[in-house]
């Protein structure tokens, strides 16, 4: 039987808790070397981190790292006989072993992982890429599994042939799995508002999570997308609230990423406002990041990235600063004036 696990989803994203973390999940691709490589240790101490802070669930993926994130997460749970925390991961790529002579950064990702990643969003490849997810995850259920980059930013010539193949057979394997009990809910991982729009329509998901348009720097998602997932019972997880980086600054600390590139100009003068008016109010960037998606009533969750146990605690801490109401009036006005 399934239970604790799926369960475990459901109560915590329909009851109040007392602390704001209980609405946060850890962004494993940081645990996959996104960037720069994390050692073993660290990866370790932050996974298990997310499970004393009570944070909500872990996010993952077969890309990140091309199966070290995932890896790292069942190795560090079995160690330490913690079975409870939901893990959410995502089909869409299949791992293919490989003997090339590969890259030492693949992808944004630095990872020594003999493996290629092939898209393949058909009904066996959906099957394979979670049967191989549990082998790594060391799990015989997956709590929450989602359909990865099924959009026209990651596919611009071939998103129609993709989209066909998940409506004719991977959106139906998702439902197999679980009427079968060995997922709990299904979803939607996407960064582009359209794609999703057209997604959701005919092959609606359990949940939604969206990448970085939802956040102090882009909330595109809030006037289309989040009406028709209220609309159809769809839960939203908003991720990468810091944007993939630019929004981690804090006491002189500086990270140009944006979107997993360096940022353009246009943004870097968003930042710099964004920066001033948290000055002005004394509240530390990040903490206004964290804390942005879940003043939506419809966001139940926000997914953010850590890749040491220092971060993870840190941005607990940030997370339950006390942020005045003025403060978001006051952003709300600086939004107002860039759109």
């Amino acid at each position: 039987m399934y239970l604790k696990p799926c369960s475990a989803i459901s109560r915590v994203t329909t009851t109040p808790l007392p602390s704001r973390q209980n609405k946060l999940a850890l962004g494993a691709a940081p645990l996959g070397n996104l960037y720069s490589p994390v050692s073993e240790s660290d990866a370790q101490a932050t996974i298990l981190a997310a499970v004393n802070s009570g944070l909500q669930f872990i996010d993952t993926a077969p890309f990140y790292g091309f199966g070290i994130s995932e890896k790292r997460i069942g190795d560090a749970l079995q160690m330490a006989g913690s079975s409870d925390i939901p893990i959410a991961t995502k089909v869409g790529r299949i791992l293919q072993p490989t003997d090339e002579r590969l890259p030492q950064s693949r992808d944004s990702f630095f990872s020594s992982s003999p493996y290629h990643a092939k898209f393949d969003y058909s009904f066996n490849g959906t099957i394979e890429s979670f049967k191989t997810s549990c082998e790594r995850l060391k799990r015989s259920t997956i709590d929450l599994v989602l359909v990865h980059d099924l959009d026209k930013v990651t596919h611009p010539n071939a998103f129609a042939q993709h989209r066909d193949s998940w409506r004719q057979g991977g959106f139906q394997a998702l439902q197999e799995l679980k009427s079968a009990g060995k997922i709990g809910a299904t979803g939607l991982g996407t960064k582009d508002v359209g794609s999703a729009l057209e997604i959701v329509q005919d092959t609606a998901p359990d949940y939604l999570l969206i990448a970085g348009r939802y956040t102090l720097l882009d909330t595109s998602a809030e006037k289309s997308l989040f009406p028709v997932c209220e609309a159809k019972g769809i839960k939203i997880i908003s991720a990468a609230p810091f944007n993939s980086g630019i929004l981690a600054n804090e006491r002189g600390k500086r990270s140009d990423f944006y979107e997993y590139t360096l940022a353009p100009p246009a943004i870097l003068e968003k930042v710099k406002q964004l920066e001033h008016l948290c000055k002005e109010w004394n509240i530390p960037l990040p903490a206004a990041a964290l804390q942005f998606p879940m003043q939506h009533p419809l966001v139940e969750t926000v997914v953010a990235g850590f890749r040491s146990e220092v971060e993870l605690t840190d941005g607990v801490r940030l997370l339950n600063l006390e942020i005045p109401d003025a403060f978001w009036e006051s952003l709300r006005a600086l939004h107002h004036r860039w759109n």
